[in-house]
């Protein structure tokens, strides 16, 4: 009489154990069994008579679920609610961010899937989640001048809901007392122009009181010009003022006299181009959307900021 296999498994291979595999003669029932492990269940079953060889997997479902909870930056807050739950359960996280910084968003993968710092959910799987919190970007709201001094841009940042009332100027996490500068607003590494602000490690913050009572902390400024080789010349341009109104003038120092001067936007669009211009200080007019650019003359570059 013929005989036939059955093979067996089980998904996944720590949900349980299965039994009942080897080989059976044609039309004779077989008994298989599932047995899931501590934090399982078994979710499928098949009963069948043997007409032919089979592999059967038993599908095993975890029921005690794991929900990890990690932050962007330890440094800007916290978040809390990790642990294990039991599939379906209806889980709660949340994340506070540290006074002078803000809560952006929950992700999963990468994916937004809630900008609520009190996030709750229904666990169906393991789930890894990461707490976004964020600062005042710097170079957004502190143009850096000559590279020896910040200037903290005030109508920006009261356009966008911050009315400043005061300013504090940091270097490496140290208050700086003296800013060099004629108000609090604005900070110079020295009365000359060359006095240069340190470059990395050294670190430059500001914070910044409003109106309505809020304290808000800037990303971390760190001055790269200095990674060159010995000799080198500079690759930074200089672009001042910085933000600039859309439509407005501003000049770029550092030019490369025989090379055009070409704009990017965030997605790397080039929206501007002037001809080689024959002299390294140059003034231009962009008339563009509210935004950050990039300033690209032959391999010297610089961010600048349009504004309304």
């Amino acid at each position: 009489m013929q005989m036939y296999t059955i093979t067996l498994a089980a998904n996944p291979t720590e949900g349980g154990t299965v039994e009942g595999a080897g080989d059976y003669y044609y039309a004779v029932p077989a008994t298989v069994t599932a047995t899931p492990k501590p934090g399982y269940e078994f979710v499928k079953q098949f009963t069948f008579t043997v007409l032919e060889s089979l592999t059967l997997t038993a599908n095993f479902e975890k029921t005690i679920l794991t929900v990890t909870v990690a932050v962007n930056d330890t440094t800007l807050g916290r978040a809390s609610g990790a642990g294990q739950y039991q599939r379906n359960a209806t889980v709660q996280v949340r994340a506070v961010p540290n006074s002078g910084y803000s809560f952006e968003n929950w992700t999963i993968g990468g994916v937004v899937v809630s900008t609520n710092p009190a996030y709750h959910f229904v666990i169906t799987e393991d789930t890894d989640l990461v707490a976004n919190f964020t600062a005042l970007d710097f170079d957004t709201y502190a143009a850096t001048l000559w590279e020896n001094t910040f200037m903290l841009n005030k109508l920006l940042l009261g356009e966008e809901g911050y009315e400043v009332t005061g300013c504090k100027w940091f270097k490496s996490g140290r208050e700086e007392k003296n800013t060099n500068t004629v108000d609090e607003f604005s900070y110079s590494a020295g009365p000359n122009k060359t006095d240069l602000l340190e470059p990395a490690p050294t670190y430059y913050m500001f914070r910044i009181t409003t109106e309505d009572g809020r304290t808000l902390y800037s990303t971390k400024k760190i001055m790269n010009y200095y990674d060159l080789a010995p000799g080198a010349k500079s690759n930074k341009l200089f672009v001042y003022p910085n933000p600039v109104a859309s439509g407005a003038t501003f000049t770029v120092e550092g030019v490369v006299e025989d090379s055009p001067i070409f704009v990017y936007n965030q997605f790397g669009l080039c929206v501007s181009y002037t001809p080689a211009p024959g002299t390294s200080i140059v003034t231009l007019n962009l008339d563009l959307p509210v935004g950050v650019y990039l300033i690209r003359s032959e391999n010297k570059t610089e961010k600048i900021v349009i504004t309304k």
